[in-house]
């Protein structure tokens, strides 16, 4: 009898085949899209099987099953227990592997279940070689164990996967396992099965893990070999943050030819466990003795190869404080260099805190290992155009810093879009391409601006915004903290590439503290959970802004002013002063504490260590009442250093505590739910919660992941390249002119006659000036705009074919080489267009126009050619056109503004392709009904963010952006040092203020520090 199979049936190449589908008749193909099982993988297009009398019970699918029998197959005659065997299709392979089973299942107390089971084992022959127990794990393990009066070879866990019974399963198997042994698990895509699995890896076991469906896992020890499995390549498959960092068999596709071994019509299923050993004995002696396992020399030297890591951050401890993304990325780095990796930490906060003195930190932490470097505010005098004018130049001296250097890993934050022109550039082909670039999902700033309750009324938030979209779009991988942060991006449309996983932050040690030199723990307290002592002082504890429940908490206290002020409690705020009411959140407090009758105080100037020391001294109480929050800081470091606290339930804040102790710790986000927490931590103390992940896991995991990092790395693009390219050559370019006077003009056809892709020009010619003759061999047409009509143009378009479109203004100078390479580019990634760097030459210092990409909000203040063009496919610039009708005033028509307003991809392109000089400009872009009736078609998000900058633009420009403006004018000047002088002030006078108690004094600086802020 044959078994033909769905193509849905994967199976790894080079294994052993085994089909007792015959003595299965009631299995089906079972319902995966309604199972109510959270950690069903129903994006793996491989078949799920059910018995259909219990089609929520599923049974290992074909792939799956095949690797279980594969890895029994070399322990034929030895015992091996099985946890879990429900209705035995796994307890079949087993057996027809020709091991001595033992299965444990309560389901076998149950006659019509043992019928099933026994029907089925009879079917394949091999019921004298099993033993089914019905009892229940870990109990029946020991029971089972003293009956038999022997160990196991081979454990397979697949019983009950609710926390905790897997790592208890595992625990009561080890002492009866023999010195070469291996335990198989299923579900490993549960976090509670995988537990069980890392249990084994702390006790030194190997492990690998097999990307199937529901992802299974081999631990081993001893002189056994782990079956060779090879993931379906058609799927793209994911792995769970809980395994993230973990080995993976067969990930890597780049020499893989064989294809997934289906079974056809011709195949015949084994019958018997003779007629398996005889297939074992005539197929896979061969195979199993050719194999080896690496050395322990082996293991050793791979352990030494440690990558060399980059990670660029805005905010670190030590230059800056009170910051949960320093925190993270310096713990990140502190641990990396101290298991070995050679790290790059690539500072970009120096660039809007000049006066920071960096010498005394760099050596802090070259003591730990760490190469530290920074960006600084002088470098900003080598870019130009409307991206620094609004304080936007970070992501192109990363970019350059990067590009000079080679790193095996590099470290991105989305806030910022720090990383945006270094993304973009590997997906272009330009760089980077031997580099695996890691983007971690924070806090992005459309998220921190709908907490805050706060308008974006800055195009510095809107280049943001579209900055930090693009990061997220185009890392190799993406991280989070939190599911509750991923689940948001997705939900406002971000696009997250296909690796993405979530990953606890790695805490940094106490050796980085002000008041030390490197002497403090490198390592963190034992700590004792449970009570604490009723708290003397109640610390908010989180940046003193809205978002992290400044409000809220203040609406308690005020609640309870006269309870606290009879136990004598005194309250402290201890972050970084922000906005809240809006106000300064200094005034805030003094505003809303004007009438507490107890101590109140803020403290503001500390670092992260040194708030740590405050928090660990005395009995206090930290609150930390953030209304949303994605993977607060302060939360980690009260779980780590035994800190008392109190925290809201929302957004990612309990995911990282133990469940057992959510009760106890957490409060509704509510003035009613944090008084009765306040109330409840004053009459019987507070409490030492456990975290849902100790931290010395969490270090493992992100070594492991950077151990395994070329295993991210995404598979060349070097084909698929090379046929884009072949297409474009074919297509040729047609480069539309927005004409200015004949010399501007002259200077631009010269330059596009050395391009050899430029077929035909057309030219907007505003000003009815002759066109000067070239010695290209494009053909021209002239569309003279004083006396011809709009539709003029349309009938030139109608010509067009698939050519690529170059938008160019007059007196713009194109770079032949550099634009052949943006050309290629445009065919490599899956976009509509490229917005290119331009280089202003002159006497002076050569400086770069920098490129934002296709963002609608920019565009409509700043227009979309402001570096001197734009580059567009022929499909996508037909979409652009269709049903608009032409603006005579504006740029190109409008044609450009088209382009970038309905949905049209344009990527930024970091490289000069344009040269202009120093004396020329570009008119600045009008509000035409035409031109702004265009951005109609933009997303709700992005008309948001045009409305709330025009709403900004009337109200005046704020000072905050005044004095960025004159800094860096100043720079421009030569006068960084006046520079270093202003800010400096800033922060000294922010010091004296932050260590005044509310009151008189503080009121009356307030007037001085808003003139100094």
């Amino acid at each position: 009898m044959s078994f033909p199979l769905s193509d849905k049936d994967y199976i790894s190449p080079g294994l052993s085949l085994v089909v007792p589908d015959q003595h299965f008749p009631r299995m089906r193909v079972g319902d995966r899209s309604n199972h109510p099982w959270k950690y069903l993988r129903r994006e793996v297009p491989h078949r799920w099987y059910a018995d259909d009398r219990f089609p929520l019970m599923g049974f290992m699918n074909r792939d799956e099953a095949i690797i279980l029998y594969n890895v029994a197959l070399q322990f034929a005659g030895k015992p091996a227990l099985e946890i879990g065997g429900w209705l035995g299709w796994s307890t079949c392979h087993l057996a027809l592997a020709g091991v001595r089973l033992d299965v444990i299942d309560p389901a076998h107390a149950n006659p019509d279940l043992r019928a099933i089971v026994d029907q089925s084992l009879s079917g394949c022959g091999v019921s004298a070689n099993v033993r089914l127990a019905a009892s229940r794990s870990p109990e029946g393990i020991s029971e089972l164990a003293a009956v038999s009066g022997n160990t196991w070879n081979l454990f397979v866990i697949d019983g009950d996967h609710e926390e905790p019974a897997p790592e208890r399963d595992v625990r009561a198997c080890l002492p009866y396992a023999g010195q070469d042994c291996a335990f198989v698990f299923h579900d490993l895509a549960s976090p509670a099965v995988a537990a069980g699995f890392r249990l084994l890896q702390r006790k030194g076991f190997n492990v690998l893990v097999y990307q199937t469906a529901q992802i299974m896992g081999i631990a081993w020890r001893g002189e056994v070999t782990p079956v060779a499995h090879r993931p379906d390549p058609d799927v793209a498959w994911q792995l769970p943050h809980h395994l993230v960092g973990l080995p993976v068999s067969g990930v890597e596709f780049a020499n893989f030819e064989d294809r997934a071994l289906l079974l056809d019509d011709s195949f015949q299923p084994a019958q018997s466990i003779g007629e398996v050993a005889r297939q074992r004995l005539d197929g896979d002696n061969e195979r199993f003795s050719a194999r080896r396992r690496v050395s322990d020399e082996q293991d050793r030297a791979a352990a030494d190869s440690r990558p060399s890591v980059c990670i660029v951050s805005s905010e670190i401890i030590g230059p800056f404080k009170n910051g949960g993304i320093g925190t993270s990325m310096t713990g990140l780095a502190e641990y990396l260099a101290g298991s070995g990796c050679r790290v790059t930490i690539l500072f970009t906060g120096a660039v809007w805190s000049p006066d920071i003195r960096l010498r005394e930190w760099k050596r802090r932490y070259a003591d730990l290992g760490i190469d530290l470097t920074a960006i600084s505010i002088e470098e900003m005098k080598t870019v130009e155009g409307p991206l620094k004018d609004c304080g936007f130049g970070i992501p192109y001296l990363v970019y350059r810093y990067l590009a000079a250097k080679q790193f095996d890993v590099v470290h991105f934050n989305d806030c910022g879009g720090e990383g945006s022109l270094c993304l973009v550039a590997k997906k272009l082909g330009l760089k980077f391409q031997n580099t695996l670039l890691v983007v971690a999902l924070h806090s992005p700033s459309q998220w921190v601006l709908e907490l805050n309750q706060t308008l974006p009324t800055a195009l510095l938030l809107a280049a943001y915004n579209y900055s930090e979209r693009l990061s997220i779009k185009c890392g190799d991988v993406l991280w989070s903290p939190s599911n509750y942060l991923m689940e948001w991006a997705e939900r406002r449309g971000f696009e997250l590439p296909q690796q993405r996983f979530v990953q606890q932050y790695c805490l940094p040690s106490l050796r980085l503290r002000e008041s030390g030199e490197g002497e403090g723990p490198a390592d963190f307290p034992t700590v004792n959970y449970g009570r604490s002592a009723p708290p003397k002082e109640i610390v908010f504890f989180g940046r003193l802004e809205e978002r992290k429940g400044l409000r809220l908490f203040c609406n308690a206290i005020h609640r309870l002013k006269e309870e606290l002020a009879d136990r004598n409690i005194s309250i402290t705020f201890l972050g970084k002063a922000q906005t809240c009411g809006g106000m300064s959140s200094l005034t805030y407090i003094a505003h809303r504490s004007s009438d507490w009758r107890f101590p109140v105080k803020t403290v503001t100037n500390l670092g992260q260590p040194e708030a740590l020391l405050y928090l660990l001294s005395g009995d206090k109480l930290a609150v930390i009442a953030s209304a949303i929050d994605n993977s607060p800081c302060t939360v980690y470091e009260a779980l780590a250093w035994g800190i008392p606290f109190l925290a809201s339930r929302t957004g990612g804040v309990p995911e990282l505590i133990d469940e057992a102790d959510h009760d106890r710790v957490l409060f509704d986000c509510t003035t009613d739910g944090l008084c009765e927490s306040l109330l409840r931590a004053l009459d019987a103390g507070g409490r030492i919660a456990a975290p849902s992940q100790p931290q010395h896991e969490t270090r493992l995991e992100w070594l492991s992941f950077h151990e395994d990092a070329k295993r991210y790395l995404p598979s060349p693009q070097t084909e698929r390249c090379t046929e884009r390219r072949t297409d474009q050559g074919a297509q040729g370019v047609i480069a539309i002119v927005d004409g200015g006077s004949q010399p501007d003009l002259q200077v631009t056809l010269e330059s596009l006659a050395e391009t050899e892709s430029v077929d035909h020009v057309v030219i907007l010619n505003r000003g009815g000036v002759t066109i000067p003759a070239t010695s290209g061999t494009f053909s021209v047409r002239n569309i003279d705009l004083l006396t011809e009509d709009s539709e003029t143009l349309d009938e030139e378009f109608a010509k067009f074919k698939d050519e690529a479109i170059l938008l160019v203004h007059a007196g713009i100078c194109i770079r032949t080489d550099s634009f052949a390479h943006m050309l290629m580019a445009l065919y490599v990634a899956d976009i509509d267009g490229l917005q290119p760097a331009a280089e202003v030459v002159g006497e002076g210092m050569r400086r770069t126009v920098l490129p934002l990409g296709g963002d609608p909000s920019f565009t409509l203040f700043e227009g979309a050619t402001f570096t001197g063009g734009l580059l567009v496919r022929g499909e996508a610039f037909r979409r652009a056109r269709v049903g608009r009708c032409l603006a005579a005033e504006s740029a190109f028509m409008g044609l450009a503004d088209f382009c970038v307003t309905r949905g049209i991809e344009i990527w930024p392109y970091p490289q000069a392709v344009f040269e202009r000089s120093e004396q020329w400009t570009m008119n600045a872009e009008r509000s035409i009904p035409a031109r702004v009736m265009a951005f109609d078609d933009c997303s709700a998000n992005d008309r948001y963010y045009m409305l709330a900058a025009r709403y900004d633009a009337r109200r005046g420009e704020p000072v905050v952006r005044q004095k960025k403006r004159m800094a860096l004018a100043l720079v421009d000047l030569g006068l960084p040092q006046v520079v270093r002088f202003a800010f400096w002030t800033r922060r000294l006078v922010r010091g004296i203020r932050s260590r005044l108690s509310l009151g008189r004094i503080e009121r009356g600086l307030e007037r001085f520090y808003r003139w100094n802020e």
